[in-house]
């Protein structure tokens, strides 16, 4: 039969129609496997692409909008977090040279450890006496009686952190320390004294007659292990 449903071909019975179905199933096979061939590279080739894009716009947005903590770093945390983070200081170191800045932070440090039940210490530091000195205090007076100034002046300073925090019903110690380098007098008398917190201002007198504050702070910031809370 030829022309009909079936032909007899070398005495088989052949279907046109069927091979040719499957003739255009293979050719759409082979089509779509060239298309997925085409599409998976085009993914492998955007891909980059794709991930610059959500990490530029997608995600680095998201974590500049949380919070941040970092050595010198104001952090946004929320109410609950705060208290979280504020019940771990139960002693605050607050050092002290007599200067406006630092009894402002006197004032607010005491206002803090009120906030959240924790004691305070308050530490002034005074250099060793030199026989050549530019301090003019020590070029002045012999080094008994520049001892007892500095005695006298430290117990100035320390006296308004006492009132304040008596003031405050929060309790109160004081240390007066020697050591020609501040920042190291600050760190040894926290640790001494059992403190978990530093607070202090970020800078205090200026010139020859700094004596606790200013590139003190700094470097507190810088070599201490105990968390340091700057008062602005």
């Amino acid at each position: 039969m030829t022309g009909g449903i079936a032909e007899a071909r070398g005495g088989e019975y052949r279907w046109p129609f069927r091979e040719w179905i499957a003739d255009e199933r293979r050719r759409e096979g082979w089509i779509d496997s060239s298309r997925s061939r085409r599409t998976l590279a085009l993914l492998v080739l955007l891909a980059p692409f794709v991930m610059l894009f959500v990490r530029t716009f997608v995600l680095l947005p998201f974590a500049h909008s949380g919070p941040q903590s970092s050595r010198g770093r104001q952090v946004r945390v929320d109410g609950a977090r705060l208290g979280e983070e504020a019940a771990m200081y139960k002693h605050i170191l607050i050092p002290t040279d007599g200067s406006a800045l630092s009894e402002e932070a006197i004032r607010q440090g005491v206002a803090f450890a009120k906030s959240i039940n924790a004691t305070v210490t308050a530490v002034t530091v005074s250099p060793s006496f030199h026989t050549v000195s530019r301090d003019t205090m020590m070029v002045s007076d012999t080094r008994a009686q520049y001892q007892k100034d500095c005695e006298d002046r430290a117990e100035r300073y320390l006296a308004f952190a006492r009132e304040i925090a008596r003031s405050s019903g929060v309790p109160c110690e004081s240390a007066h320390v020697v050591n020609d380098h501040p920042y190291e007098g600050i760190i040894d008398a926290a640790r001494t004294k059992g403190c978990d917190l530093i607070f202090m201002a970020s800078h205090g007198r200026k010139g020859v007659a700094a004596l606790v504050l200013g590139s003190e702070t700094t470097k507190v910031l810088t070599h201490s292990k105990i968390p340091t809370l700057v008062c602005r």
